[in-house]
């Protein structure tokens, strides 16, 4: 008979794993993992909340016709115990458990008896401790150790019962960081001895290999069979963990791992020929990266230098500079002046801003003989260029880069898409689009290059005043740099769709963007990406009407310290702009004089509108009408737009002030009369909205749960007509997604067979005239709902507090059926009255629980009220009315809904 698992961990209640078994299906409940996982505790724990429950092991005379049995020290391919337990799962009382602890797999029909729904599984994954339990383990050292401590034991049980030991006994953080002593002393003991010879050989030479895929070991081993090995050690019972998901392989946990290099480094020769050969399989794998701590290992330099250079570029984006730092600097001497190593360098110099460094490093690995060589390094020279605002020296520099011929059609394909972004930046759109199309060539739809390249060829919208249509594309490049796992793409690709996006006006969603852009900018170390960062979310700020100068101030102060010329010149215009719009003019014209300093730098197209602004900020008819021409003559509609305005603002001439309003209406810029209201207080077309500025600044109420609502603030209504409401009903449950004509039409008008979109324009003419210009935006040939002040609608706000867990608060929002009578809304009203009605049972559950009886019956109540044939409910609400002393309630409502229910199943009733 067993201990019944007295032991440590009585301190650390496992609710969850106990709330499993009581939930299993069928009669057995198998607990299988390695050693260490705990499984007899667990037992204990579940046993001590049940009376009369039975411990057996091996030899023990197992009962029939049992309560709850625990049967531990299961032994595999023990035939004669194997019919027994067969006997006794038959032979349990209905409701009762076997808890079945094995270390392997038993040799049982288990896999029948789980699709049957005759038994459940717990393994290692379900037995590890989660964070909250590890911290309870860990008591007072939780603060520090636990997530260190959490990521070393992988939530192995044993393992950080061990650290918790060591720490309590004084022991230093290496305890939770290094390799744990008495952990392998335990390994060395209980699962050492029960492999045999062949298995103990192939654990310690796959040890070496941080995933083990059958084929590599295969290759590392030099011999087949390995995918059967793997199967067998894991039914043995070895810390062995299986693939988690479709690509990854098994797994030693790290510690076993510890564990077993321990013992291989007891003979380094065979250890280093190992490691070597891991290298090799995984350099022919196309795992470079993964390949070079092998080569490193092995001190085999030349082999660790093709990993490394093969893995550079890709090892960077992904935001893993340091580690890629961290192995060059265990090679020999010797090897830090061959130009592959001195290209590495310079390409983590550039990206930390370490331009000097950079431009050294890269020269002299550009005297390389090989051309593909020579043509990457000439890359990093052009990036630091590009980064200091020297855009016409990073085109030459990237057309030398052509002109050395490089041979690979990869290395071709990142000269011609720098290349093709250099042009567009100098606005040779023409030569941009040619070379970026030619660059496309040299990527697969797999490589984020492909992916960067599209994003630069979405730019051409933009440099062509098209935010929209270049929005559209850059999501859909930052989606593909995303499922590349290129943390540099899709953190260029963010700040650039950000800049589509406040040029579209849609300057709630930029901020998005440039918050996603930021986290990943600072998870590579992209240090010029972050002071744009800066400089554009100050921007957006600015046309929100949040914007400060000590935003500005703090980009400057990046911009500078990496002497970005082009940044600059945005920045101070971005900053001429805030001051100009605070009526404070003579700082503006300051700023805009600041700005033209770094005028070499830029877009000709955007110099040309920064000299507008500042002609009109001097009064200067003649260098203002010169400016504009120039703009004029260029492809950017969004800049042509500014600059008309700006240049209106000074002119008596109506046919500018028309020019310009006609652009802007005709492209969507309608948020920039919105933004430059001051420059348009006295036009006429520029429209004021009904309801006062001061007001939309407060923010607006929109209800919908009920009656259909737009109130202000102080309860003042809209003065919008029913159908221009619906339309903003519509919009607004679908907020922040563009929304075509088409499906608009088809829901206001179901059935009408005639062109609704003029009547639809009509009534977002409404809209914008009553609510300001920006409460819907045209995008991407729709209509999007981006309010740039605050709307609160009730059905967000039931569900975010749904999302809080605050019942009490959703109910009390809910006033009745979303859009009562709109047919459009059927789905999504239906959806939300079934989870206004899980709203009521979960807080009538709770109410009960407090013992608040009464209110949990009113709750209900209002459930079958609305849903008659809620049978939980019901059941439920007679119970609550039982323990409340009210017999005749219950009596009454189990007649009532025997009669619901006849009435709704009686043949012919229907």
């Amino acid at each position: 008979m067993s201990s019944s698992g007295q032991g440590w961990a009585w301190a650390i209640p496992r609710p969850r794993l106990i709330q499993a078994i009581d939930r299993a299906q069928g009669p057995l409940v198998l607990l299988r993992a390695a050693a260490g996982y705990g499984k007899t505790v667990l037992a204990a724990q579940w046993a001590a909340q049940r009376s009369g429950v039975r411990w057996l092991e091996p030899g023990d005379v197992l009962p029939g016709g049992s309560g709850d049995v625990v049967f531990e020290n299961y032994r595999l391919g023990d035939a004669e115990l194997d019919r027994a337990l067969v006997a006794l799962l038959e032979g349990l009382e209905p409701g009762a458990h076997l808890l079945l602890l094995a270390r392997a797999e038993p040799s049982l029909p288990i896999t029948r008896w789980l699709a049957e729904g005759r038994a459940t599984l717990l393994e290692a994954e379900d037995l590890a401790f989660n964070p909250d339990e590890a911290a309870a383990l860990l008591g007072r050292h939780a603060g520090e150790h636990l997530e260190r401590a959490m990521q070393r034991s992988e939530g192995w049980p044993l393992a950080l019962r061990l650290m918790a030991q060591a720490l309590e006994r004084g022991g230093e953080a290496e305890q939770v960081t290094g390799r744990l002593p008495p952990l392998s002393g335990y390994l060395e003991a209980e699962v050492w001895p029960a492999l045999t010879p062949a298995q103990r050989r192939f654990v310690l030479q796959t040890a070496v290999l941080e995933e083990l895929f059958p084929q590599e070991c295969d290759d590392l081993l030099g011999r087949s069979g390995s995918a059967r090995r793997l199967q067998t050690l894991q039914a043995a019972g070895v810390p062995l963990q299986p693939p988690g998901k479709v690509g990854q392989g098994y797994r030693y946990p790290a510690l076993f791992r510890d564990f077993l290099l321990s013992k291989l480094d007891e003979t380094p020769r065979e250890r280093r020929e190992l490691e070597g050969r891991a290298a090799q399989v995984l350099l022919r794998a196309f795992r470079p990266f993964r390949a070079a701590p092998h080569a490193l290992e092995a001190q085999d330099w030349e082999l660790a230098l093709t990993c490394l250079s093969q893995a550079a570029d890709r090892v960077y984006r992904e935001g893993q500079a340091a580690t890629l730092e961290t192995y060059l600097q265990r090679f020999p001497e010797a090897y830090r002046e061959r130009p592959e190593f001195l290209r590495i360098e310079a390409y983590i110099a550039w990206g930390s801003g370490n331009y000097a460094i950079a431009l050294s490093k890269a020269t002299r690995a550009a005297q390389a003989g090989d051309p593909d060589l020579r043509a990457l390094a000439l890359v990093v020279v052009a990036g630091v260029h590009q980064a200091q605002g020297r855009w016409s020296e990073e085109a030459a520099t990237l057309e030398a880069a052509l002109a050395a011929r490089p041979r690979q059609t990869l290395t071709l394909g990142i000269v011609r898409h720098l290349l093709g972004a250099a042009y567009l930046r100098l606005g040779r759109l023409e030569e941009a689009e040619a070379t970026l199309n030619q660059a496309l060539e040299g990527f697969k739809p797999h490589q984020p290059g492909y992916a960067s390249v599209l994003g630069q060829l979405a730019l051409l919208h933009l440099a062509r005043g098209r935010p929209r249509a270049a929005a559209e594309r850059l999501e859909q490049a930052a989606l593909m740099q995303r499922r590349l796992g290129n943390l540099r793409g899709e953190a260029v690709v963010l700040y650039n769709l950000a800049l589509a996006l406040n040029q579209a006006g849609m300057h709630r969603r930029a901020q998005g963007a440039l918050a996603q852009a930021r986290r990943l900018a600072e998870r590579v170390g992209l240090t010029h990406l972050l002071a744009l960062i800066a400089r554009e979310s100050a921007d957006t700020l600015r046309d929100v009407g949040e914007g400060s100068v000590e935003h500005y101030r703090q980009a400057l102060a990046a911009l500078e310290a990496l002497q970005a010329s082009a940044g600059l010149l945005h920045a101070y215009h971005g900053l001429a702009v805030l001051h100009r719009r605070r009526g404070e003019m003579a700082a503006a014209r300051r700023a805009a004089e600041q700005a033209l300093r770094f005028a070499a730098s830029g877009d000709p197209a955007f110099v040309g509108l920064v000299r507008v602004h500042r002609a009109m900020l001097e009064g200067d008819a003649q260098a203002l009408d010169s400016a504009l021409a120039e703009v004029l003559k260029g492809p950017n509609l969004y800049y042509q737009a500014q600059a008309l305005l700006y240049a209106a603002s000074r002119s008596h001439d109506p046919t500018l002030r028309q020019k310009a309003l006609d652009l802007i209406e005709d492209h969507g810029f309608d948020h920039l009369l919105r933004e430059e209201e001051g420059l348009l207080a006295a036009w006429p077309r520029a429209g004021n909205p009904s309801l006062s500025a001061s007001t939309l600044a407060a923010g607006l109420e929109l209800r919908m749960l009920g009656a259909l609502e737009l109130k202000g603030p102080g309860g003042q209504p809209s003065g919008l007509r029913p159908l221009a409401l619906r339309l903003l009903a519509y919009l607004a449950l679908r907020r922040g997604a563009t929304v075509s004509p088409e499906q608009i039409a088809q829901a206001l008008w179901p059935d009408s067979s005639e062109d609704m979109r003029p009547t639809l324009q009509t009534l977002v003419w409404q809209l914008r005239r009553a609510l300001g210009s920006g409460i819907v935006l045209t995008y991407g040939g729709g209509y999007c709902f981006d309010p740039p002040y605050p709307l609160w609608t009730d059905v967000e706000a039931f569900s975010e507090k749904l999302r809080q867990g605050r019942l009490a608060e959703a109910v009390a929002l809910y006033r009745g059926e979303l859009l009562p009578g709109v047919d459009w809304a059927q789905l999504e009203r239906q959806h939300l009255e079934n989870r206004y009605l899980q709203a009521l049972e979960d807080l009538a559950e709770q109410e009960a629980g407090q013992g608040n009886l009464e209110a949990a019956i009113a709750l209900l109540e209002r459930v079958i009220e609305r849903d008659p044939l809620a049978e939980e409910a019901y059941q439920r609400l007679i119970r609550w009315h039982q323990q409340a002393g009210h017999p005749d309630a219950a009596r009454r409502l189990r007649q009532e809904f025997s009669r619901v229910l006849e009435a709704e199943f009686e043949p012919g009733s229907r």
